[in-house]
């Protein structure tokens, strides 16, 4: 019955709606925290670059990051602000409006990129496991520059030449440039397309410089004009993230990974009951899955090769996966003989999908998002958050002219001996570091958000300095670390 109901979708050409209302529908049960890019490397920068207060991580103040989709969150600040609309409703929630919009197009691309290369039936498994993945339905509204990533993939793939062609079609380089500009890890995943683009076109090397180096050069000088001009001075972006992130491996300060993550943990949790059948299935030997499966294979390799991991990386690669997974369904659904039981199957798939997205977008790690709204907005207000590193937004989500302090974990970037953030000097010991940061009591926050785990190692100084809880919500079902627990708190100073 879905399958059929797919077919019908497929068969409709204006798909766009109805992608909209899924993404509109994602968006009103993702109310959860999920990585702390969401917010301190869009959100709060365009808050900074549009109403003069934000705070700007190190990876700003050192170039490593391009303008691109700032800007673009920007503009959006700059007319609520015209509007006299800027509220924290509406600049927490417009932009996650808009990259559902985007999202729900980049969602029509994919439909008729499937449309174009598979047969009817085959492509409603495709729309089936693309609309009904948790993980891409889990991140389709986030402002993060990953889900970026995977729309501009999912619309480059509509305009790749899978086949064969005497005449080299380039459109796709125009979405791969920039995109690779924006996120110079894309160019991971589409390195093999390319060179597989190279290999099929009648002459390589006519291709190189008529096709790949005028748009490249083209992308990369508007990339640099935007960011140079944004940043205040020359500076490219890109050689700059791989600098530091690839030859000095920065991204180990935030977490190191075994080889085989990937593999064990990544995959598994970002695909859930889509796994066995993506790797069991029957394998299709056709160009196109040839081409997409090495992608995947060369992306996987090459990311687990990087010591620092996580899920949001696997997003670029959820369209090509999807595609073939949609062919191992459509195989495997094909063979059994009792159809009931397969549409049965089907449909516990999708439950168990939409099960997982309820849980971890309504009720897993919500409480640092809602703890903002408690505090309250005054001229005196001078709040200290004692949460790990960048576990709660920070202006973007208060949007008021007060004093903020939080626990920093910059890297170590000046590669000083026995170096460790003060995030980890925080957590040494929690008394000692408030009993030397405020001595005699002076400069004493107005307000303290923490997680409850951290409220006995640091009663005496609360009891001591007046502090009562006056909010207590909580945020998670498990902890992924010691440093965090069900509930976060809000403190404040009576007297």
């Amino acid at each position: 019955m879905l399958i059929a109901y797919l077919q019908k979708v497929i068969i409709n050409k204006h798909t766009f709606h109805a992608a909209l209302i899924i993404r509109l529908l994602n968006l009103a049960i993702v109310q959860s925290w999920f990585s702390p890019d969401e917010y301190w490397q869009s959100l709060e920068v365009a808050h900074k670059f549009v109403f003069g207060n934000g705070y700007l991580t190190w990876e700003w103040q050192y170039g490593i990051r391009s303008y691109a989709y700032v800007a673009f969150i920007s503009l959006i600040y700059k007319i609520l602000r015209v509007l006299h609309l800027d509220s924290v409703f509406l600049l927490t929630n417009v932009p996650r409006i808009l990259q559902a919009v985007f999202s729900a197009y980049a969602d029509s691309c994919f439909v008729e990129w499937v449309r174009r290369e598979t047969n009817l039936k085959q492509g409603a498994f495709a729309l089936y496991a693309y609309y009904t993945s948790w993980f891409i339905a889990f991140c389709s509204t986030r402002t993060l520059i990953n889900t970026v990533e995977l729309n501009v993939t999912a619309i480059a793939l509509l305009y790749y030449p899978f086949k064969k062609q005497h005449r080299p079609d380039s459109r796709f380089l125009w979405f791969v440039s920039f995109l690779c500009l924006m996120r110079p890890t894309a160019a991971i995943v589409w390195l093999p397309l390319c060179v597989f683009h190279l290999l099929e076109v009648e002459n390589s090397l006519a291709a190189l410089i008529t096709s790949y180096l005028p748009i490249g050069l083209t992308a990369l000088t508007i990339s640099t004009l935007l960011d140079s001009y944004l940043h205040g001075s020359l500076v490219f972006t890109s050689f700059n993230f791989f600098w530091f992130n690839i030859f000095h491996n920065i991204g180990v300060h935030y977490g190191s990974h075994s080889f085989h993550w990937y593999l064990t943990q990544g995959l598994p949790v970002v695909l859930g009951p889509f796994l066995l059948p993506l790797i069991r299935g029957p394998i299709e030997f056709t160009p196109i899955y040839r081409k997409l499966t090495l992608s995947i294979l060369f992306s996987v390799l090459i990311l687990s090769l990087i010591p620092h991991k996580e899920f949001r990386f696997l997003l670029p690669l959820m369209p090509a996966m999807m595609f073939i997974l949609s062919n191992r369904l459509f195989t495997w659904f094909r063979r059994i003989k009792n159809q009931n039981f397969a549409n049965l199957l089907i449909i516990c798939a999708a439950i168990i999908n939409f099960g997982t997205l309820i849980f971890f977008g309504m009720f897993h790690q919500i409480g640092a998002l809602t703890i903002l709204n408690k505090v309250p907005v005054k001229p005196n207000t001078n709040l200290l958050i004692l949460t790990p590193c960048h576990s709660t937004p920070l202006y973007s989500h208060i949007h008021a002219n007060i004093s903020i302090r939080f626990l920093t974990c910059e890297p170590n970037l000046k590669t000083l001996p026995n170096y460790s953030d003060e995030a980890d000097r925080f957590y040494e010991d929690p008394l000692k570091w408030l009993q030397e940061e405020f001595r005699n009591g002076t400069n004493l926050p107005s307000h303290i958000i923490s997680f409850e785990r951290l409220s006995d190692p640091i009663l005496p100084f609360l009891h001591s300095n007046s502090y009562r809880l006056i909010e207590r919500i909580f945020h998670a079902v498990f902890s992924p670390d010691d440093r965090i627990s069900s509930h976060i708190c809000l403190f404040e100073k009576y007297r």
